[in-house]
């Protein structure tokens, strides 16, 4: 989808670039060049949607800087003015972008306005990028206000959304995000076996999926780990902890080492095996004590 600017700042303005390059900086210092590129912009174009698109911009920079509250709120100005310029797609991209940051903001009424207009207008979204992107969001709003099963719809929806666009990457994202969300739909139901064994297949479906990206991660290993742990299965689930590659241990942040440590310790318990449980709590511990989580340091 290319994107042109009408009122342009200067001849060598680039909107589709400036878009690019937004969307692949990944950390607050990347960002940061970007800010005032995108206010001088601002300054002179007037057409609603262009002006939509820097806003879009601008949120995304933002989101990367923790600058949640004016995220949110050039989210939603961008949406307006999507809907002013007729473009209904990219009005409910912006609404699920706001809604999002809403919700991490605690904004619950807003979150849930914006959450509602974006899932009353998917069935407009036909681009296969926007709708894996606003469905993975509202999956997510879902996820966090415990709707597990409406958040399992929505991210089989991102799914196939990726999967017809051939995203290696998002398809994986997809697959933990309905993995996750059906093992805790199922604790939440009191153990429900038929949730657990879609959440079994899916986390496997995963482990094959992360290999065709050449990115190994230790969360999913883990999932799979606690799925088969909630089955009954603490064997099983150890063999899977086992087969975690350790040359990508280095890649591992420490709070998912703390949490495989508690799954292992678990699982090692549930087994009979309570000595080797508790090193490995004892492990976990340490590992928490350093990184101040006290939930983590209490399980």
């Amino acid at each position: 989808m290319r994107w042109s600017i009408h009122n342009r700042v200067d001849e060598d303005f680039d909107l589709d670039a400036l878009v690019e390059r937004t969307r692949l900086a990944s950390s607050p210092e990347a960002c940061e060049p970007y800010l005032p590129q995108i206010a001088k912009a601002l300054e002179s174009v007037t057409v609603p949607g262009d002006r939509a698109r820097l806003l879009i911009c601008r949120a995304r920079v933002r989101s990367f800087q923790a600058r949640g509250l004016e995220a949110c709120e050039d989210a939603a100005a961008a949406m307006t003015l999507f809907e002013v310029a007729g473009d209904t797609e990219l009005a409910i991209d912006a609404a699920s972008l706001a809604a999002a940051h809403a919700s991490l903001l605690g904004n619950v009424s807003l979150a849930s306005e914006l959450a509602t207009k974006s899932i009353l207008g998917l069935d407009s979204v036909i681009d296969d990028r926007l709708r894996m992107e606003i469905t993975n969001r509202l999956g997510i709003f879902c996820y966090y206000y415990l709707d597990y099963d409406r958040a399992v719809e929505l991210f089989e929806d991102s799914l196939a959304a990726a999967e017809r666009i051939s995203d290696g990457e998002r398809v994986c994202r997809e697959l933990y995000n309905i993995a996750d969300a059906l093992l805790l739909a199922s604790q939440h139901a009191g153990t429900d076996a038929a949730r657990l064994e879609r959440a079994e297949a899916t986390a496997r479906r995963l482990l094959f999926e992360q290999a065709a990206v050449m990115n190994p991660r230790l969360g999913n290993y883990r999932l799979l780990a606690e799925v088969l742990c909630e089955l009954g299965r603490p064997e099983d689930a150890l063999e899977v902890l086992e087969q975690f590659p350790r040359t990508a241990e280095a890649t591992a942040a420490e709070n998912q080492y703390a949490e495989l440590a508690w799954v292992e310790a678990r699982c090692l318990r549930l087994a009979g095996r309570v000595d080797q449980a508790l090193a490995a709590a004892r492990r976990d511990v340490r590992i928490v004590e350093a990184s101040n989580d006290e939930h983590d340091l209490m399980l």
